[in-house]
């Protein structure tokens, strides 16, 4: 009895050390370092969505600078001027300058991805469109068919090179964006403004791509408005400047900080979540790089059911070598107390010896 209750309370003192304080230690330990690699993870991600996002832009600018300083634009402009006032006084005599221009402004639009150039005067006048010609002739600052956001991208391109947000045009039927440019004669005098109309399809196709998020993990633009940017994985159909997102996370970016941090998503789940305001001029956008929390602890979720499991298998291996252990002191106990009573009767039932 007594190996028995020796076993039993060496089984009872390691369940106690293990659970009270190594196993929870364990765990605790690892559900921090997975959750720090989380982090550091979806913040990696994050910047380079960031950059990412921010050299696209770049480039579009510079795209604008290096094309309102082209000799087509330079040239062309001034003659699209005169051609468009001549058509409107009537005169006969207009010089034929499209087809001198339009394959090189075309193949500027082809090249980079635009899905419109347009050349307008300084009163708003759109003088070419690369790709449709309807648009020509077309007051930006006339007409009620133009759509506010063009018509400010517009007056904000008389003086400097600025973009417009990616919002629904009734007349492209779809998402676009403008980028606007002055052009400037060799006095440095505004003579109109190089537009091009950027398609939503360069920044989805920046978004879309997932490295190392798992079945769970987006990234997001959201705007200053906390309507998305970008479309969602998870919902089905156009999300862009319809979904609103207001969490914890879009209200840390929205006052400028940047961060990581658990919270509830737009869809209700918990996730850890990475955020940054972009660093996009005229434009006030965030980024943000989520994954599920249930994804992410995982791995560690499985090691605690193994570790139970593990556990489980070794008490039962202890209490059934237990029982083996006393099953033995038991049999040598009574071996022994046989061999004593045999030892007595035959001490009993031997004759004594008379002495002589």
């Amino acid at each position: 009895m007594k190996l028995i209750i020796q076993i039993f309370l060496a089984v009872v003192l390691g369940y106690f050390v293990f659970f009270g304080i190594i196993g929870p230690s364990l765990y605790s330990k690892a559900v921090e370092s997975i959750e720090k690699e989380a982090q550091n993870h979806l913040i990696t991600v994050r910047d380079m969505k960031k950059l990412e996002l921010e050299d696209y832009f770049l480039e579009r600018r510079e795209d604008l600078m290096v094309m309102a300083r082209d000799p087509l634009v330079l040239d062309g402009l001034p003659q699209f001027v005169e051609e468009f006032n001549n058509k409107i006084s009537g005169e006969k005599e207009i010089r034929q300058i499209d087809e001198k221009y339009r394959t090189g402004l075309t193949y500027y639009t082809n090249t980079y991805g635009y899905n419109d150039l347009f050349l307008v005067d300084v009163e708003g006048n759109v003088l070419f469109a690369a790709v449709n010609a309807a648009h020509e002739g077309v007051n930006l600052m006339g007409s009620d068919s133009v759509d506010p956001v063009m018509q400010d991208i517009f007056m904000q391109g008389r003086s400097k090179v600025a973009f417009s947000d990616y919002v629904w045009f009734d007349i492209f039927k779809g998402l676009a964006a403008f980028g606007a440019s002055p052009v400037r004669d060799k006095r440095g005098d505004v003579m109109g403004v190089l537009m091009f109309q950027e398609s939503f399809e360069a920044i989805n196709a920046i978004m879309n791509k997932r490295p190392g998020l798992g079945k769970t993990g987006e990234t997001y633009i959201v705007g200053q408005d906390k309507l998305l940017r970008s479309n969602s994985r998870f919902v089905e159909g156009e999300t862009v400047d319809q979904l609103r997102v207001d969490t914890v996370a879009i209200k840390e970016a929205l006052n400028g900080h940047s961060g990581v941090r658990t919270i509830y998503d737009y869809r209700g789940e918990e996730v850890v979540s990475a955020y940054a305001p972009l660093g996009i001029e005229g434009l006030n956008w965030l980024i943000i790089a989520e994954m599920d929390v249930a994804e992410i602890f995982k791995s560690v979720h499985k090691m605690r059911k193994l570790m139970y499991l593990v556990l489980g298998l070794l008490f039962v291996a202890i209490v059934i070598y237990g029982f083996i252990a006393y099953r033995r002191e038991q049999g040598v106990i009574e071996d022994g107390e046989e061999d004593l009573e045999k030892e007595t009767v035959e001490n009993v039932s031997r004759p004594t010896e008379k002495v002589h």
